[in-house]
């Protein structure tokens, strides 16, 4: 059955709802600059694009590096979104000089570049982003969830959407991509398995 999408204005609503709780939560939480950046998206989805800078603005001042997010880059990613190219280039390009440790880093910068119509760019940043998350290479029971899976994951579409073979990092993500699959099966199966009646032993003879 197809889903009846909602309304622009209760859309809005909502998106402002959630923005407001989440700035709510960053006034009380651990997480304060996580809390901003996810806010700042619901704004953006709102139109409110004033409370969206001022939220990504607040979540810079409050990132001490450890959260999910990195707000710089969130910040950088919203300004090229915003069409201010050149102001998103210096930022990224201090933030490729500071050897971020987070995945998001490099995911928002190479997402910011795919959507602004450079895919060569986002793939450069997602290339320095992997060798600098996993610079002994990828372990032999590499998941999804690892440092540098999202990034891969990123990479693998940036290069088939340049047309490009898959190479020794693709196979790592596509190798990783089946074994959660079958995981995921497996899981299944144990589940119907254990929700299945017990076989009838009962001695008829």
């Amino acid at each position: 059955m197809a889903v009846t999408p909602l309304p622009d204005g209760r859309r809005r609503l909502i998106d402002i709802s959630f923005a407001e709780a989440l700035e709510d939560d960053a006034e009380t939480g651990g997480q304060r600059s996580d809390e901003l950046v996810e806010a700042a998206t619901y704004w953006r989805r709102a139109g409110d694009h004033d409370r969206a800078r001022r939220a990504l603005l607040a979540a810079v001042d409050a990132d001490d590096g450890t959260g999910f997010f990195d707000a710089k880059a969130a910040y950088a990613a919203y300004l090229m979104l915003r069409g201010l190219r050149e102001s998103a280039d210096e930022l990224f390009a201090r933030l490729l000089q500071s050897r971020s440790t987070r995945e998001q880093t490099y995911l928002s910068a190479a997402c910011a570049y795919a959507r602004d119509g450079r895919p060569r760019v986002a793939l450069r940043w997602a290339n320095v982003g992997l060798q600098r998350l996993v610079p002994e290479g990828f372990p032999r029971d590499f998941a999804g969830g690892d440092p540098g899976y999202e990034l891969l994951r990123f990479r693998r579409s940036l290069r088939q959407r340049l047309g490009e073979p898959a190479d020794a990092l693709d196979e790592v993500f596509d190798q990783a991509l089946h074994r959660g699959r079958e995981l995921s099966e497996r899981i299944r199966t144990l589940r119907r398995q254990a929700g299945a009646p017990a076989a009838d032993t009962t001695d008829t003879a």
